[in-house]
């Protein structure tokens, strides 16, 4: 929703915020410490938490739509725009689900701890894992692209809609790279 803002909580709630006011609009129930939240753009929110659940709220009424199994702690959610969901756990899977369906598509072996996932907004996917890798892959696929040594926990992966990719790691570094060669840009 537009002027929201969702935050999820270790009391195993997410809450929504109006932006401008401050005010808190709603409060969900998600029973378990939520490690991230995510908008769809459409009405619908994702939350992951620690007990290996994905679960996708209606923005407007609050009203959980589905519980999806990710089998272990969920540290990351996505978008891709398109009608897919990216789940990153603790044990070091990613996992592709479809949106309408709560479908399993695909299962990514990620390794370490996955921390954090992004899409690019074309069909390629970023994990970043705790094995110090950024591993970038294709999402209709699934096949792995390309593996990026951050070295460090990898916290943090986002890309720019301009072919760069930015991973933030433990060691107080952000990393920027190109996408298409694999290339260390710059670090920070």
């Amino acid at each position: 929703g537009g002027g929201q803002l969702a935050s999820g909580s270790y009391d195993g709630t997410v809450k929504l915020w109006d932006v401008n006011s401050g005010a808190l609009l709603k409060t969900l129930q998600a029973q378990s410490s939520v490690n991230s939240v995510a908008f769809d753009g459409g009405g619908q929110l994702a939350s992951g938490s620690y007990d290996g659940t994905v679960k996708l709220w209606d923005v407007n009424s609050g009203a959980l739509l589905k519980t999806l199994q990710a089998q272990s702690s969920v540290n990351s959610v996505a978008f891709d725009g398109g009608g897919q969901l990216a789940s990153g756990s603790s044990d070091g899977t990613v996992k592709l689900w479809d949106v309408n369906s709560g479908e399993l598509l695909k299962t990514l072996q990620a390794g370490g701890i996955v921390w954090s996932v992004a899409f690019d907004g074309g069909g390629q996917l970023a994990s970043g894992s705790s094995d110090g890798t950024v591993k970038l892959w294709d999402v209709n696929s699934g096949e792995l692209l390309k593996t990026l040594q951050a070295g460090g926990i990898v916290w943090s992966v986002a890309f720019d809609g301009g072919g760069q990719l930015a991973s933030g790691s433990y060691d107080g570094t952000v990393k920027l790279w190109d996408v298409n060669s694999g290339e260390l840009l710059k670090t920070l």
